[in-house]
């Protein structure tokens, strides 16, 4: 059989290991096509240089080049279309990518097809003295920018004088995003309500009262929408940020047959084709209603050690599947699990990281509790302030992934892996208390 040739966007060692787990990996070679660090946790991103780069690569790779590949947001995920297309592969087109990424765009198409579960919401420029005024939701709303991700910027907004407070802070974060964002609409043939928002603007959204959130990881092949998995998006009670994420999900399957309708009904509307997406929910039990929160054009990497440690294989196969032309067949059911959780470790004011766990200390943790894998985000001696993507209300200190064999089990693990993971810390310079 000839090894395929796969060039990967933001290659990094997780994927390296992912990939690994996928079937006919033997088979295939995966080349980095743009180190992660060429393309993650950039304060700007060069669009037009990024471009440059990768073009250049691709024309000077000796061999056959069978797919291209990436599982990042912004920028991967729309770079990867105007490669494809040069390549003549397999590709969603890039105004589809953006009709799920671009937040207001997106927000209208899923009102043109499924009103009822699209939240009210308006569009408007930070830097115009008069945006409160145009803004027309009754408090309290989320404000966030049409292009970000990881949270980035986005803030509950509960009176005029927190608009004003995250008015100020997105003014002065917004342009991280909206020159790059700027480059790639330019790209595209866009509507002409999009063609003047660019990613200098916000969007403000009703809130959704609901406890529980899930996300649907599908993907869409020769014009087939596929969900293959549901995810629960637990927090704490009153917390913004996320505790976990569990697979599968245990919502009522009345509620997970509704979110694979509306998923199948808003992609075939995009027009979103040969290619993964994740869409995240929330479901109201007492109203009984389900509401669309956000498209992401790409699966979610959160969830690739879930698959391995229930499925038996990351969903990487899916994106190196379709982006080679083929219909995904993902395994069901040949893991060690029956349930898996990705735990988030957080804090919630800013300090000075003086301890990190030691890999000794993760060792014993794994031999305590097997397969668990630790990925720590804190650096001893720094800031957590310091910290590239962090949500508006908290700072991720590590995540563990864990499997059991009941809900119960897995929650009592999670309880168990945070003994063996000690963080210490000192107050940031200014703030030492007597």
């Amino acid at each position: 059989m000839l090894t395929k040739n796969v060039l990967v966007l933001g290659l990094d060692e997780g994927d390296r290991e992912h990939l690994s787990t996928i079937r006919g990996a033997q088979q295939m070679r995966f080349h980095s096509l743009a180190e992660a660090e060429e393309v993650v946790g950039l304060i700007h991103y060069d669009i037009p240089g990024l471009l440059e780069r990768v073009q250049a690569r691709i024309r000077a790779f000796p061999e056959r080049i069978d797919a291209i590949i990436g599982h990042y947001d912004f920028p991967v995920s729309t770079v990867l279309p105007l490669l494809r297309r040069e390549l003549h592969h397999p590709t969603p087109s890039l105004e589809a990518v953006l009709a799920c990424e671009h937040k207001y765009w997106s927000r209208i198409v899923q009102g043109e097809v499924v009103p009822e579960a699209t939240p009210h919401y308006s569009v408007f420029d930070p830097f115009d003295d008069t945006a409160l005024l145009k803004v027309g939701l009754d408090y309290p709303y989320w404000m966030k920018p049409v292009k970000a991700f990881s949270s980035y910027l986005g803030f509950k907004i509960r009176s005029s004088q927190d608009f004003t407070e995250a008015l100020h802070r997105t003014r002065e974060g917004i342009g991280r995003f909206q020159r790059s964002f700027h480059h790639v609409l330019a790209k595209a043939d866009l509507p002409a309500e999009i063609a003047t928002v660019d990613g200098g603007y916000c969007i403000a959204e009703e809130i959704i009262s609901a406890e529980h959130q899930a996300t649907v990881e599908g993907y869409v092949h020769r014009g087939e929408v596929v969900c293959y998995g549901i995810i629960d998006s637990v927090r704490r009670p009153g917390e913004s940020s996320f505790l976990s994420y569990e697979y599968p999900s245990a919502l009522p399957e009345r509620v997970k047959s509704e979110m694979r309708r509306i998923s199948e009904r808003v992609m075939r509307h995009i027009g979103f084709d040969d290619g993964p997406f994740n869409i995240e929910y929330f479901w109201d039990d007492a109203a009984d209603r389900v509401s669309l929160l956000e498209i992401n054009p790409r699966i979610s990497k959160s969830h690739s050690p879930l698959f391995e440690l229930v499925e038996g294989a990351s969903h990487h196969e899916v994106v190196v599947d379709l982006a080679m032309g083929n219909a995904p067949a993902f395994p069901a059911g040949q893991g060690r699990y029956a349930i898996a959780g990705k735990y988030f470790i957080r804090r919630y004011q800013d300090a000075i990281v003086t301890r990190v766990p030691s890999e000794d200390d993760i060792a014993r943790l794994r031999e305590a509790i097997p397969d668990t894998r630790v990925e720590v985000s804190a650096r001893q001696g720094e800031a957590l302030s310091a910290l590239m993507d962090q949500d508006s209300y908290s700072y991720e200190l590590a995540v563990v992934f864990i499997g059991a064999q009941s809900r119960e089990e897995l929650r009592e693990n999670y309880r168990r892996a945070e003994a063996f993971l000690p963080f210490e810390f000192a107050d940031p310079p200014g703030e030492q208390t007597a």
